[in-house]
């Protein structure tokens, strides 16, 4: 049943695809998909959109399939590839891509395990109309089979929600004041877990801010434990060691960048004198896949790919990346947040886009918040985001961009 509800999702994307929106791709044959099955495997130009957000959702989908019928993480993963490579060879015109196998899966296993997991929540908790919003596919199971999802009531979970309006300013001096919302979620025990089973903790952050001048931004970042350890734990401190997977985007009108990485997370929490306690969260990682905007494109001096011409506008690399995260918090005083992001790119020579050019990236995100209660269930704060990239290109001018992001925000917890 569960290759059956994952394929069936290839058969409906491809007919939206050829019968709704009438794409070129999707008009296959069995000559395009011999020649997909007897030819090489590419690094693909399409937008950023369907590479970097779409792909994840769709392999999403095959991973729920799994999930929902009984497959642990890892067979849901399998299920995954094998669901991409039969898009890949079989469902659309263009030639099988390397840079899609392997968002499909690592984001696919990603953000499939946390709605899931999230839809349990939500199951349970009596809201069938969010479940089914939340992870369609495994609300799509329940209704053929019946069958409920495990009740995982005994794992906590935190969420807050956020209201805020700010302003957003750039290198080039033009001030954007936007409104936005957003969403951070912590699933499981962030300090002390020692746990096999992958995903028994995760967070993850969302953000969306517009304005009216057709400004946009949405960030996602996230990270999911799959195999942790809880040393040196004591009556002043809990440590959780572990792998930890993530999938990372960002996309506005003027920056793109994403991340899908492999690596070592430390969690640990202190609890000091005064009731003062102290969190720190920080992830060493393997960078395998990620991708940033090809400044030339982005600022003119080449002109941007038309919306029909296969022509990507990013470049797409591996390489490092860092998270750290530092929070003091005491329930009079209020919570004082440190944050950073930061990536190495090195772009993969044929993966370059037309008119590109090899190099190094560097794409870093730094800030602070600080916030107060001012009710058991609400809190008002003050939060500033510095966003830097450098490129430096081994056939073009190296560059520098920037950009802040200041705002006032509500958050509401539950």
């Amino acid at each position: 049943r569960a290759v059956t509800e994952a394929l069936s999702s290839n058969v409906l994307l491809w007919g939206f695809n050829r019968f709704i929106t009438d794409q070129e791709y999707a008009r296959i044959s069995p000559e395009s998909m011999w020649e997909n099955l007897s030819g090489e495997w590419v690094w693909d130009q399409d937008e950023y959109t369907v590479n970097q957000i779409g792909h994840p959702y769709q392999g999403s989908l095959y991973f729920t399939a799994g999930r929902a019928n009984n497959l642990d993480f890892w067979e849901s993963s399998v299920l995954t590839a094998g669901g991409s490579i039969i898009w890949e060879y079989l469902m659309e015109t263009e030639t099988p891509s390397k840079n899609d196998l392997i968002i499909t899966v690592m984001g696919g296993a990603s953000v499939g395990e946390m709605l899931h997991r999230l839809y349990e929540k939500s199951f349970w908790s009596k809201s069938l109309w969010l479940s089914f919003f939340i992870s369609p596919m495994d609300a799509v199971n329940y209704v053929i089979t019946d069958k409920k999802p495990d009740n995982t009531e005994h794992i906590p979970l935190e969420t807050e929600t956020l209201f805020y309006f700010g302003s957003t300013s750039a290198d080039t001096g033009n001030l954007q004041h936007t409104i936005g919302t957003g969403i951070n979620i912590v699933y499981g025990k962030p300090f002390g877990l020692e746990s096999k089973v992958p995903f028994e903790h995760f967070e993850l952050n969302l953000d969306a801010s517009f304005s009216g001048d057709a400004y946009y931004w949405i960030s996602f970042f996230s990270d999911g434990l799959i195999r942790s350890w809880a040393p040196c734990e004591d009556l002043n401190s809990a440590t959780t060691l572990g792998i930890g997977l993530h999938y990372d985007f960002i996309y506005s009108k003027d920056i793109n960048y994403s991340a899908n990485s492999l690596g070592f997370t430390l969690k640990r929490r202190n609890f000091l004198d005064h009731d003062f306690i102290f969190d720190i969260r920080m992830h060493l990682n393997w960078l395998v896949l990620g991708c940033s905007e090809y400044p030339y494109f982005i600022n003119g001096d080449i002109p941007r790919p038309a919306h029909l011409d296969e022509r990507r506008d990013y470049d797409m690399g591996t390489g490092e990346n860092i998270k750290l995260s530092l929070e003091l918090s005491h329930d009079k005083f209020g919570t004082l947040s440190l944050f950073g992001n930061a990536s190495g790119i090195h772009t993969i020579g044929n993966a370059v886009p037309e008119e590109g050019s090899d190099g190094f990236i560097f794409v870093g995100t730094a800030g602070f918040s600080y916030e107060r209660k001012f009710k058991s269930r609400y809190s008002v704060g003050i939060r500033d985001t510095f966003y830097f990239k450098q490129g430096i290109y081994d056939s073009a001018s190296d560059s520098e961009d920037c950009l802040n992001h200041f705002s006032i925000y509500f958050k509401v917890h539950s």
